[in-house]
Protein backbone atom coordinates (compact mmCIF):
# COMPACT_ATOMS: atom_id res chain seq x y z
CA UNK A 1 0.00 0.00 0.00
CA UNK A 2 3.08 2.33 0.76
CA UNK A 3 3.53 2.33 -2.82
CA UNK A 4 -0.03 3.41 -4.21
CA UNK A 5 0.66 6.60 -1.76
CA UNK A 6 4.18 7.06 -3.14
CA UNK A 7 2.43 7.41 -6.55
CA UNK A 8 -0.12 8.98 -5.31
CA UNK A 9 1.83 12.02 -3.59
CA UNK A 10 4.61 12.15 -6.00
CA UNK A 11 4.07 10.69 -9.09
CA UNK A 12 6.66 8.46 -9.19
CA UNK A 13 6.78 4.62 -8.51
CA UNK A 14 9.04 1.90 -7.30
CA UNK A 15 7.48 -1.15 -9.75
CA UNK A 16 8.61 -5.02 -7.82
CA UNK A 17 10.16 -7.11 -9.68
CA UNK A 18 7.60 -9.85 -9.64
CA UNK A 19 4.63 -10.30 -11.15
CA UNK A 20 2.30 -11.50 -8.17
CA UNK A 21 3.63 -8.23 -6.21
CA UNK A 22 2.65 -6.28 -9.05
CA UNK A 23 -0.66 -7.97 -9.63
CA UNK A 24 -1.21 -7.04 -5.82
CA UNK A 25 -0.67 -3.36 -6.46
CA UNK A 26 -2.80 -3.64 -9.65
CA UNK A 27 -5.28 -5.06 -7.29
CA UNK A 28 -5.20 -2.14 -4.69
CA UNK A 29 -4.61 0.52 -7.82
CA UNK A 30 -8.00 -0.56 -8.94
CA UNK A 31 -9.55 -0.28 -5.15
CA UNK A 32 -8.38 2.69 -4.77
CA UNK A 33 -9.26 4.35 -8.31
CA UNK A 34 -5.39 5.51 -9.04
CA UNK A 35 -5.64 5.14 -13.06
CA UNK A 36 -2.24 6.32 -13.57
CA UNK A 37 -0.58 4.14 -11.57
CA UNK A 38 -2.47 1.33 -12.52
CA UNK A 39 -1.74 1.97 -16.15
CA UNK A 40 2.41 1.92 -15.33
CA UNK A 41 1.43 -1.55 -12.97
CA UNK A 42 -0.63 -2.86 -16.73
CA UNK A 43 2.36 -2.01 -18.86
CA UNK A 44 4.61 -3.07 -16.56
CA UNK A 45 2.97 -6.65 -16.06
CA UNK A 46 2.65 -6.06 -20.25
CA UNK A 47 6.44 -6.82 -20.72
CA UNK A 48 6.03 -9.88 -18.35
CA UNK A 49 3.60 -12.02 -20.48
CA UNK A 50 5.28 -15.25 -21.51
CA UNK A 51 3.03 -18.81 -21.70
CA UNK A 52 3.37 -19.83 -18.28
CA UNK A 53 1.52 -16.93 -16.83
CA UNK A 54 -0.36 -15.34 -19.67
CA UNK A 55 -3.82 -17.03 -18.54
CA UNK A 56 -3.33 -16.07 -15.16
CA UNK A 57 -2.59 -12.34 -16.10
CA UNK A 58 -5.59 -12.59 -18.51
CA UNK A 59 -7.66 -13.57 -15.69
CA UNK A 60 -6.19 -10.93 -13.43
CA UNK A 61 -6.57 -8.24 -16.14
CA UNK A 62 -10.68 -9.16 -16.38
CA UNK A 63 -10.89 -9.11 -12.57
CA UNK A 64 -9.20 -5.49 -12.28
CA UNK A 65 -10.85 -3.88 -14.90
CA UNK A 66 -7.01 -3.62 -16.89
CA UNK A 67 -8.18 -3.19 -20.56
CA UNK A 68 -4.86 -2.56 -21.81
CA UNK A 69 -3.60 -5.94 -19.99
CA UNK A 70 -6.44 -7.48 -21.02
CA UNK A 71 -6.28 -6.67 -24.97
CA UNK A 72 -2.22 -7.66 -24.59
CA UNK A 73 -3.27 -11.16 -22.87
CA UNK A 74 -6.13 -12.13 -25.06
CA UNK A 75 -3.97 -11.13 -28.15
CA UNK A 76 -0.63 -13.34 -26.37
CA UNK A 77 -3.19 -16.04 -25.27
CA UNK A 78 -4.66 -16.08 -28.69
CA UNK A 79 -1.52 -16.20 -30.68
CA UNK A 80 0.48 -18.89 -28.71
CA UNK A 81 -2.86 -20.91 -28.06
CA UNK A 82 -1.73 -24.29 -29.18
CA UNK A 83 1.62 -23.87 -27.03
CA UNK A 84 -0.17 -23.06 -24.03
CA UNK A 85 -2.31 -25.66 -23.83
CA UNK A 86 -0.10 -28.55 -25.02
CA UNK A 87 2.58 -27.28 -22.59
CA UNK A 88 0.69 -26.65 -19.33
CA UNK A 89 -1.40 -28.57 -17.85
CA UNK A 90 -3.61 -26.11 -15.89
CA UNK A 91 -4.07 -24.20 -18.69
CA UNK A 92 -7.66 -25.07 -19.81
CA UNK A 93 -8.73 -25.17 -16.16
CA UNK A 94 -7.32 -21.67 -15.48
CA UNK A 95 -8.89 -20.30 -18.88
CA UNK A 96 -12.60 -21.52 -18.05
CA UNK A 97 -12.33 -19.31 -15.01
CA UNK A 98 -12.51 -16.40 -16.92
CA UNK A 99 -15.32 -16.95 -19.27
CA UNK A 100 -14.56 -13.72 -21.00
CA UNK A 101 -11.71 -14.16 -21.46
CA UNK A 102 -12.36 -17.45 -22.94
CA UNK A 103 -14.56 -15.96 -25.51
CA UNK A 104 -12.20 -12.91 -26.31
CA UNK A 105 -9.27 -15.85 -26.67
CA UNK A 106 -11.93 -17.70 -29.52
CA UNK A 107 -12.87 -14.20 -31.10
CA UNK A 108 -9.13 -13.80 -31.93
CA UNK A 109 -8.29 -17.22 -33.15
CA UNK A 110 -11.22 -17.07 -35.02
CA UNK A 111 -10.60 -14.18 -36.56
CA UNK A 112 -7.16 -14.82 -37.33
CA UNK A 113 -7.88 -17.96 -38.99
CA UNK A 114 -10.36 -16.47 -41.60
CA UNK A 115 -7.08 -14.04 -42.55
CA UNK A 116 -5.26 -16.88 -43.97
CA UNK A 117 -5.02 -17.57 -47.38
CA UNK A 118 -6.84 -21.00 -48.38
CA UNK A 119 -5.34 -23.50 -50.13
CA UNK A 120 -6.85 -23.37 -53.63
Amino acid sequence: RTHVAQYVYTGKMECPDTAELILQLLKAADEWIVPGFKKALELKLCDMVEDENAISLGVAAHMYQAQVLQQFAESYIGQHFDSIMQNHAHAEAQLTQCPALLLAVTKFSVKNRLKRPRPP
